[in-house]
């Protein structure tokens, strides 16, 4: 989904907002067997990774648009000013390591660290790092704020200065 809007507040100045959503679904499953590589496959009994994620990104901006009008066209001042945010949300599991019984490709076979515990069973999955296997916690949720600007002069349209910035 996404929108824009443009108002002309003068001649010489508009303002615009945009802003858009994004869904994504990722279901992804690997078995590496018992004869793969070592590196993927320590124990000798197989490896497997599962992830199901979902991730939300919103995305918005206001933009100030201006062209300073000046009485000698000797002279031209135009630029913009404006803010942005990005926002995205990811939740999900994701689960990955050797298993306790040679290719046997289920998620209750994936050997965890966990003192007592033969295997990773909970859902959504944030237990620590377990040897040769992993488990990532969710959700994640991460936000970035920008405010950027730029201004363009012109002397005779042959000497031109632009600037430019944002954080």
């Amino acid at each position: 989904f996404n929108a824009s809007l443009r108002y002309e507040i003068a001649p010489w100045l508009n303002i615009q907002a945009r802003g858009n959503i994004d869904y994504i679904d990722d279901n992804y499953e690997q078995d590496l067997h018992s004869g793969t590589l070592p590196i993927y496959n320590n124990n000798g009994h197989g490896n497997m990774t599962i992830k199901q994620q979902t991730t939300e990104q919103k995305y918005g901006d206001v933009i100030a648009n201006f062209n300073i009008p000046i009485k000698n066209d000797d002279f031209k001042v135009s630029g913009l000013a404006g803010t942005s945010i990005l926002d995205t949300k990811v939740t999900g599991n994701y689960i990955t390591g050797y298993l306790s019984t040679p290719d046997f490709f289920t998620e209750g076979n994936i050997i965890a660290s966990l003192a007592g515990l033969t295997s990773i069973t909970t859902s959504p999955a944030t237990q620590d790092v377990p040897p040769g296997g992993a488990a990532a916690p969710f959700p994640v949720h991460s936000q970035i704020q920008s405010v950027f600007g730029e201004l363009d002069l012109q002397y005779k349209e042959w000497l031109y200065i632009n600037g430019t910035g944002r954080n």
